[in-house]
């Protein structure tokens, strides 16, 4: 009786999610409820002044809803009537990772994101926070054009490993291009990638440098949105 209950219990669950995309990675605690919200005549402002990387993680979301929504999706400044995508960051903490990183509902790039019919806010205490946010809203959109729309939903996630990197091997064969580099960089940091490690060709007779870049700081700077890059060599 028991184990009858709890897959009845689990059905509409399953169901629930079964109609929505697929989100990677899984957020820790997600919850869909009914209705949606249009793309279309959407705004992005932000609660706070915003950080350079507050303001890369906009750039980014009004870029990717535009195309996505075939239409002028904004980052205003200040109050705006219409509906909008409000970033919350009600933090100070660091964009970049640091020693002693911990995981956890109140961890450093923990978020919490809520789609209601009449807008969405993303809050983190960090830009890092922030920026995972609006990588789980672009995975939310569903349709495209004037039928793009976000599904009422609210979620609360933050990272199960407190460290997750990519190591990109150049030490052995040809060189891959830089473009592809980039795009492998752009990947890894939408899927909460926090560092990217090259093992570049060694000179002649010399042993190897491995250069650990924080994948934020990376991306931030190819954008020209910020010089903070940290690199440690091992």
């Amino acid at each position: 009786m028991k184990r009858l209950l709890f897959s009845l219990i689990l059905i509409p669950v399953a169901t629930a999610l079964a109609d929505h995309n697929a989100l990677l990675p899984r957020p820790q605690q997600l919850q869909y409820g009914s209705g949606a919200l249009a793309v279309k005549s959407l705004s992005i402002r932000f609660a706070s002044p915003p950080s350079t990387e507050d303001r890369f993680a906009a750039e980014q979301l009004a870029s990717r809803l535009s195309a996505i929504g075939q239409t002028k999706v904004e980052v205003k400044k200040g109050k705006s009537a219409i509906k909008s995508i409000l970033l919350n960051r009600s933090g100070e903490a660091g964009a970049l990772p640091a020693d002693n990183e911990t995981t956890g509902p109140d961890s450093r790039e923990s978020y919490t994101l809520r789609v209601t019919p009449n807008g969405v806010e993303i809050r983190a205490r960090s830009s890092a926070g922030i920026f995972y946010g609006v990588q789980t809203l672009l995975q939310m959109v569903e349709g495209t054009g004037a039928q793009a729309v976000l599904p009422v939903a609210e979620i609360k996630d933050w990272p199960a490993l407190a460290y997750r990197g990519v190591m990109i091997d150049f030490s052995e064969g040809e060189l891959i291009r830089v473009s592809e580099a980039e795009r492998q960089i752009d990947l890894m940091a939408a899927s909460r990638s926090t560092s990217t490690t090259f093992i570049p060709k060694p000179a002649s007779s010399s042993k190897a440098t491995t250069w650990s870049i924080p994948t934020a700081a990376i991306r931030a700077r190819r954008s020209g949105t910020s010089s903070n890059t940290r690199a440690s060599v091992i």
